[in-house]
């Protein structure tokens, strides 16, 4: 799978679950856009928050125990 299209699918999957998302589909759509337009804007929207994450990561504390069981 793709960059674009593993990140088409997380903001679809974000659509139906994430409110900040929903209240952003819903600034677009006040904006008029279609559903079709909205896609890309919101690959756009999940790409540029993952990048920040990835260059501005979240502090880890110390001693914080990273491990998963």
């Amino acid at each position: 799978m793709g960059v674009g299209l593993t990140l088409s699918v997380s903001g679809l999957v974000r659509l139906t679950c994430d409110f900040a998302t929903q209240a952003y589909v819903a600034r677009r759509r006040a904006e008029g856009k279609s559903d079709r337009e909205i896609v890309p804007c919101l690959t756009r929207y999940a790409a540029r928050e993952m990048f920040r994450h990835l260059w501005r990561p979240e502090p880890v504390p110390p001693g914080a125990d990273l491990r998963r069981d």
